[in-house]
């Protein structure tokens, strides 16, 4: 079995190769009278995947989806956020996800646009939440250390 994961990023140069190498291990296989390869190919952002992976692997498949998903389905709510027209967007970022954090029993999963804005908002929340002990001594710990809250 070979799984190809996250198969919309197989693209462009990269796509390519990935399309020579599933070639020729489907050829090695054929010529050593193996049993066919079984693909499985993920992807959650795929316009076609099956057209997709017919290109990329030379093989047809079988779209499953979320009709056929027997994962646990909880309660979700999508929220996209309009960024302010002035100010300081990590501001206003980093005061919409302790607004979401302080709410009871809720979890949140956020995108931004880069790795840098990720960065700059966790060092902005860590400032936010500084711990200290009853001596007024740090306990945050080190900058690149992730927060947890008790």
């Amino acid at each position: 079995m070979v799984v190809l994961d996250e198969v919309h990023a197989y693209i462009g140069v990269f796509g390519s190769h990935a399309a020579m190498l599933s070639r020729r291990l489907r050829q090695a296989v054929f010529l050593a009278r193996g049993p066919p390869v079984q693909w499985l190919a993920a992807s959650a952002t795929m316009r076609d995947a099956p057209g997709h992976l017919r290109r990329l692997a030379g093989v047809e498949s079988t779209l499953v989806g979320p009709d056929r998903d027997s994962s646990a389905r909880h309660a979700m709510d999508v929220v996209l956020a309009m960024p302010p027209a002035h100010g300081d967007l990590n501001a206003h970022l980093v005061h919409l996800f302790r607004t979401l954090a302080d709410l009871p029993r809720t979890r949140f999963l956020a995108f931004v646009d880069s790795r840098r804005q990720v960065e700059q908002i966790g060092a902005m929340l860590r400032r936010e939440t500084r711990r200290t002990d009853a001596d007024g001594a740090d306990l945050t710990g080190s900058p690149d250390e992730p927060v947890v809250q008790p």
